[in-house]
């Protein structure tokens, strides 16, 4: 029996739907520009992996440029929580970083990924785009032609989309980076002396804004979620289990490395929902472009959570991926394709040396 895949067809096709892959085929539709995504999770598991991020003042006003139909459009304004400075504190003495004085008015909105992600898909899918969820065993074939092949399949059949150009939104374990031949890649990573220790508490806000906390026993960072949820982050050993962080052990620290000494101020405690540790680590690629495939995000570079820069990086390299396709489209133009991965590492190694 001979299996025929169904052939679709673009000018960009996007490989993963996360912040990076969404924003992109936002601004390429902004200028005109169709594409197809393809994407290896279901829908509910993407809405559903609950990850709070800090968006910087340009990715809010990215969003903005993007002309939501839906109504969730609005929901990172309503339900965002926006920081006009941040709290710095050094072995218990604290002071204000006033973020937005320092900046002409700028701020950063802590507000989920998961529903950003949730708001990017519900506004393409009203505007037409096609997205394929639960795609497996994808293949990026022939980018040595003008016609670039990704081979995918879906629950429903074999697909061949065949488009101009491949953008890589597949995060660190996809197969974009892994498409390009080892020798034409570089790679830098750090993996550092530490974990971090992540706790999610049902406990009205400790401060109305982020604390980070320099301690003798470690660093710790508060951060208002809502209300009646906050989170808390302890540096811990990379050898420690959640086994080793007891309910009692983890506010322990928590007090010892956030309380300040001059004031009367201490952390509030309640219900521990969550908790779990994680490696740090910072991973960089270069170049961040083969041919006609361009590494976008995670799959080019992972960051420290310190600086929160991680998601904000991603959005940036969709929108100077989308601005050099725009040119190459309307003025016949690879000036800006030809200086992607110079323009996206120069900013990303700024990035990293911060967080």
């Amino acid at each position: 029996m001979v299996f025929i895949s169904k052939r679709v067809q673009t000018q960009v096709g996007i490989i993963g739907a996360g912040p990076a892959g969404l924003m992109l085929a936002h601004l390429l539709l902004l200028n005109g520009i169709d594409s197809i995504i393809i994407e290896r999770n279901i829908q509910s598991n993407l809405e559903g992996r609950i990850r709070a991020c800090v968006f910087e003042q340009d990715t809010l006003d990215l969003l903005d440029r993007i002309h939501f139909k839906s109504t969730n459009g609005q929901r990172l304004h309503l339900e965002g929580l926006v920081y006009h400075g941040i709290r710095m504190q050094f072995n218990g003495k604290r002071f204000r970083l006033p973020l937005s004085k320092l900046t002409d008015g700028k701020a950063v909105t802590i507000y989920g990924q998961h529903l950003l992600i949730e708001d990017l898909i519900a506004d393409l899918k009203l505007k037409g785009l096609q997205i394929y969820f639960q795609v497996k065993n994808v293949e990026i074939e022939r980018l040595d032609s003008e016609r670039p092949m990704v081979r995918f399949q879906h629950p429903e059949t074999d697909y061949e989309m065949h488009c101009d150009f491949v953008a890589g939104c597949d995060g660190f374990y996809g197969v974009s980076r892994a498409s390009i031949p080892r020798e034409i890649l570089t790679e830098y990573e750090r993996k550092y002396p530490f974990a971090w220790l992540c706790i999610s508490a049902a406990v009205e806000p400790s401060c109305e804004e982020l604390i980070y906390s320099y301690h003798q026993h470690g660093f710790a960072l508060y951060n208002k979620r809502s209300n009646d949820l906050s989170r808390f982050y302890l540096q811990v050993s990379t050898e420690d289990s959640i086994d080793d962080w007891s309910d009692e052990r983890i506010w322990e620290q928590l007090h010892l490395r956030l309380n300040i000494t001059d004031q009367h101020w201490s952390i509030k405690q309640g219900e521990i929902l969550d908790k779990t540790i994680f490696s740090v680590r910072t991973f960089m690629v270069k170049p961040m472009q083969y041919k006609q495939l361009f590494l976008v995000g995670d799959v080019a570079h992972i960051m420290s959570p310190t600086g929160a820069k991680g998601m904000n990086m991603a959005i940036a390299d969709a929108t100077v991926l989308s601005d050099a396709l725009s040119e190459w489209y309307t003025k016949d133009s690879n000036d800006q394709i030809q200086s992607y991965s110079q323009k996206c590492l120069h900013r990303v190694w700024l990035a990293q040396e911060f967080a």
